[in-house]
């Protein structure tokens, strides 16, 4: 089992500090410049507007420099005083912003220095805010300047009293710095830290592999979030376990770095290219710029999520649509010869039809992308095996949790099939336990083969310490012999894969007492291309489910012309109207059905009653968590009124 880098380096100081003797003067982390430009809107108005050109890099020399002269200042100014962690003594900090470079370098600084980090989702509200700080009870704060007016707020009103620094990673007007000292908050200047640094020589305390490198909070689908410890000897093993898959991390690659920081799965991205003397060129911040970026950027590592990468191929799909006469034939034609080489060998070049028609899809990312890894949710196997041929490249889907350090299974990217999750990492191993209640066993059969069935379960070089200041919630999730227990429920196909199948948690019961696994029908109805993205709900009280669906809109206004019908200038209001009309209800109904043939679901898990909206579910409007995960209660509290209409006004749980 793999537990540390290819070298042997178990810490990520170990880690960071070999890469500085090996790539010293390469390029490591890239941000676009930009100046603002003055623009007029439709009405007359004259605007600021800001315009990003190249990239700027700096070095692995200056990116280590700037860390060390940081490190020193946190210790110098008293930034992260030891606090006691649940029976631990450590050092910790507070990061708040979005991607970018001075991120990454506050992370080095604290890895170099032994300080634990503690992210913030840059979309996170007040109570997951003020219930993390006084969990953790940090002092100081390093955030991008866009914070202050949510940071001012919650210190004012008395949510986060531990916090008496604030470091600024931008260039802020006296008038910004002087409101949050009235809030009673010191402003230290990003700028003013790095050249303190340079002056005093602070010893710095160097970590060992059992040292904690961060606590990573869960985003929270119901309650409150839940503090992930993890120490360096976790990511140390994840990465060198990765290395080991075939995602073979180059000198000369480029990552573009767009999914949160504090998320895990974007962490390990970070680690594992600068561990590897590869360069990381941040997003500008707005990811409706992500094809700009990646246009100016050219990465060769993309990491991303299923939303992004259905929205692709969504893209590539209407550009296809579009085609007549001999574009089309040619393009159908080498569709054809390389899902047909993919399924036999798992390849995914072509050097006629690539040139002749797959390199036009390839500049979507930038033209030179050679990996992509998704995960944080399913994809659809149609969807992830037109993008391997599309972009010609490997493309892998992986698995894991905050608590197993994001790795647990990923793909064989020369594996033609799709809908499961690969192999095993070489830095854990599973297990899956039988959930009898579920009728899941190791013993089930499925198609005349013997598939076992039950909850993941992992252990490992990986697996997370325990939850902050939670041993209760601990010993609920990790077991006495090391077992991290997921809650999602996995299926061993016959040539060995895990296919993730339903989840655990997310169980209720119809008033007939039948048992219902919300997330195993929305993954299996989210495969229909007109559902963008689906709630389903059921009340104990109530006999049959019903579901919220945003469809996708292309896909509806591609049914609607075949039938006679041309909505696409429709108001927001009459595209409302019409989705939730009779004729696309009942055309609805006729894919549900499909759905229920082909993924063998009985007549209880099919909605009885379905409730279309334009809007879809975001993390702005708090439907989704900060990894686009749903948030199922406050789903239910937005669409009460809808949910309560399509139970026709009946009592539900609770009421």
């Amino acid at each position: 089992m793999v537990d540390s880098m290819p070298n042997g380096d178990k810490d990520l100081n170990s880690v960071i500090e070999h890469s500085l003797t090996q790539f010293a003067s390469n390029p490591c982390l890239g941000t676009r410049e930009m100046q603002m430009e003055e623009t007029t809107d439709e009405e007359g108005n004259v605007k600021q507007v800001p315009k990003y050109g190249k990239y700027k890099w700096k070095t692995y020399e200056e990116v280590y420099t700037m860390a060390k002269y940081l490190a020193r200042s946190f210790v110098n100014h008293d930034l992260c005083p030891e606090v006691n962690g649940g029976g631990e003594k450590m050092r910790m900090i507070g990061l708040y912003s979005k991607n970018r470079e001075e991120w990454c370098i506050t992370d080095i600084a604290c890895v170099i220095s032994s300080v634990v980090t503690i992210p913030l989702y840059d979309t996170l509200g007040d109570n997951s805010v003020s219930f993390i700080v006084n969990q953790t009870e940090m002092t100081t704060i390093v955030m991008g300047k866009d914070k202050i007016d949510h940071i001012i707020k919650l210190k004012t009103s008395g949510k986060i009293d531990s916090v008496q620094n604030i470091v600024l990673m931008d260039p802020t007007s006296e008038n910004e710095k002087e409101k949050l000292r009235q809030a009673d908050l010191k402003v230290l200047d990003y700028t003013f830290l790095l050249e303190d640094g340079e002056k005093n020589r602070v010893k710095l305390a160097k970590p060992t592999h059992k040292t904690i490198f961060t606590i990573c909070y869960t985003s929270g689908t119901t309650g409150d979030p839940k503090g992930v410890i993890s120490n360096h000897h976790n990511y140390a093993a994840v990465m060198g376990g990765l290395l080991k898959t075939g995602f073979d991390i180059k000198e000369n690659d480029t990552h573009y770095s767009y999914l949160p920081l504090a998320h895990v799965f974007e962490r390990a991205a970070h680690w594992g290219l600068l561990s590897q003397g590869g360069k990381i060129g941040y997003y500008v911040g707005d990811v409706t710029k992500i094809k700009e970026d990646c246009g100016v950027l050219k990465p060769t590592i993309f990491c991303s999520v299923p939303r992004l990468l259905n929205r692709f191929y969504d893209l590539m799909q209407d550009g296809i649509n579009k085609l007549t006469g001999f574009k089309r034939k040619l393009l159908n034609r080498g569709v054809k010869i390389k899902m047909n080489n993919l399924m036999k060998n798992g390849s995914v070049k072509d050097s006629i039809y690539d040139a002749l028609v797959f390199n036009k899809f390839k500049k979507i990312l930038g033209s030179k992308v050679r990996i992509i890894i998704t995960g944080s949710a399913p994809i659809g196997g149609e969807v992830l095996s037109f993008l391997k041929i599309a972009f010609s490249c490997r493309v892998f889907e992986a698995y894991g949790q905050t608590e197993t350090t994001a790795g647990l299974t990923i793909t064989n990217y020369k594996d033609g099939t799709s809908g499961h999750v690969g192999g095993v990492f070489p830095h854990n191993e599973i297990k899956l336990v039988d959930v009898p209640e579920m009728d899941y066993t190791s013993q089930d059969i499925i198609e005349g083969e013997k598939q076992p069935r039950g909850e993941i379960c992992c252990r490992g070089f990986n697996t997370f310490i325990g939850y902050f200041k939670a041993p209760d919630k601990t010993a609920e999730t990790k077991d006495e012999d090391g077992w991290v227990h997921t809650g999602d429920i996995g299926q061993i196909l016959p040539n060995g894969a895990l296919r993730i199948i339903d989840r655990k948690k997310n169980i209720f019961k119809l008033a007939q007492g039948e048992y219902i696994a919300a997330e195993k029908l929305e993954i299996a109805f989210s495969k229909l291309e007109i559902v963008q993205q689906i709630f389903i709900y059921g009340d104990s009280l109530q006999s049959y489910l019903v579901a919220v669906i945003v469809p996708e809109k292309s896909a509806v206004e591609k049914w609607a012309a075949e039938t006679g019908k041309d909505i696409k200038g429709f108001s927001d209001e009459e595209y409302q109207q019409f989705i939730n009309g009779e004729e696309f209800k009942n055309y609805f109904d006729t894919l549900i059905k499909e759905t229920r043939k082909n993924e063998k679901l009985s007549g209880l898990e099919v909605p009885k009653a379905i409730f279309c909206t334009s809007e879809e579910f975001s993390v702005e409007n708090d439907l989704l968590t900060p990894t686009f995960k749903l948030k199922r209660n406050e789903a239910k509290k937005k669409y009460l009124n809808e949910i309560k209409a399509m139970y026709k006004g009946e009592k539900l749980q609770g009421e």
